[in-house]
C-alpha cells in the first residue's frame, strides 16, 4: 500500500508509525493490541524527518543505508545493506516516513518528496507510509499573551508560523513559548 496520513498536530500519527514498526518489526507482538493489521512479511525501516538536515535532500535508499550508524550499530551497515536491498527486490519493506512537514527548509523538504517520488518509481513494489501535519489549520491564536489574531499556522521546525490570508502581510515565525492557540476555525458565517 502506499498511504498518506494527514492529521492535525497531537492526532496519533507518531504513535501510529511507531505501531506499525513495532508490529512488523516484531511479528510476536503484532496480537498485542486488536488492531487487525494484515499479516505481511515486512521489513519496517522509519524515516523520521526531524532528524534528516542536510540528508533530506539524498536517494532514499542511502538514507536509508544510514540507519545502522545512527543506531550506533555502524558493524552492521554491511549486512543491513544487503537485507535493504533484498527487501526492496522482493516488495518486503514497509517505509514509515514520520513528519514529512518537519523537514523546516522548504528546499530540503522538495528535495525529499522528489527523492520519494524517484524511490516509489524505481522500487514499484514497496509498500509507504507517509505521515504529515495537516498544513494551513486556522487558529486563534495570542501572541505574547497580549495580541489575539486568526491565522493559518502550522510547525516549521521548532517554531510556529503564523500565515495571514492577506498576502500582502508577512508570514510571523514564532518560538512556541511565545504563540498560545486558543482554538481552531472550523466555520465561518457572513451575513450581507
Amino acid at each position: 500500500p502506499r498511504l498518506a496520513i494527514l492529521a492535525t498536530p497531537g492526532a496519533g500519527k507518531s504513535t501510529l508509525v511507531k505501531r506499525l514498526a513495532v508490529a512488523y518489526g516484531f511479528p510476536e507482538r503484532r496480537s498485542d493490541a486488536d488492531d487487525h493489521l494484515p499479516e505481511r512479511p515486512w521489513l519496517p525501516l522509519v524515516i523520521r524527518c526531524r532528524q534528516l538536515g542536510e540528508t533530506a535532500t539524498l536517494p532514499i535508499t542511502e538514507i536509508l543505508q544510514r540507519i545502522p550508524v545512527q543506531a550506533e550499530l555502524p558493524d552492521l551497515a554491511p549486512a543491513f545493506r544487503q537485507l535493504i536491498f533484498r527487501s526492496l527486490r522482493s516488495g518486503s519493506i514497509l517505509l514509515l516516513v514520520d513528519g514529512l512537514d518537519e523537514i523546516a527548509d522548504e528546499g530540503r523538504r522538495v528535495a525529499f518528496v522528489l527523492q520519494l517520488r524517484t524511490f516509489l518509481a524505481t522500487y514499484p513494489a514497496a509498500s509507504v507510509i507517509v505521515e504529515n501535519v495537516v498544513a494551513f489549520e486556522v487558529a486563534a491564536a495570542l501572541v505574547d499573551e497580549e495580541e489575539a489574531t486568526l491565522k493559518r499556522f502550522r510547525r516549521r521546525g521548532a517554531s510556529i508560523a503564523l500565515e495571514p490570508a492577506n498576502t500582502a502581510y508577512e508570514v510571523r515565525i514564532l518560538p512556541p513559548n511565545r504563540v498560545r492557540i486558543q482554538g481552531k476555525l472550523i466555520g465561518l458565517y457572513r451575513k450581507y
